[in-house]
């Protein structure tokens, strides 16, 4: 799958506060739900847009977006707000950040 499938034509979602988890119920403690009416929600860091497709767009990074998949508000990531797309990819540490990111690449 093309990254151009997450092209900015999604709209970005308002933010609410709310425990965010990651898919092995670990809380993920800089993350914030995406939707603000739902029950459940994808959640991305503070500083990064959530797109209404689940996705959280990071920032450029050496000249390029980047996208990664979210965290979960639901613990036991069975609700169908949950990202349950690249559940088996390895955590990336961005070296300027510090922090463990999933990266969305063609999965």
């Amino acid at each position: 799958m093309d990254l151009h499938f997450f092209a900015l034509a999604f709209l970005v979602l308002n933010r609410v506060s709310g425990t965010c988890y990651f898919p092995n119920g670990n809380v993920s403690p800089q993350d914030v739900a995406c939707e603000a009416s739902a029950s459940d929600s994808f959640c991305c860091y503070h500083d990064q847009a959530c797109l209404s497709n689940g996705v959280c767009m990071t920032g450029v990074v050496d000249g390029i977006q980047q996208y990664a998949r979210g965290t979960c508000t639901d613990p036991n990531w069975e609700s169908g707000a949950c990202p349950k797309f690249c559940l088996d990819g390895k955590p990336r540490t961005l070296k300027t950040e510090g922090r463990a990111l999933t990266f969305v690449t063609r999965c």
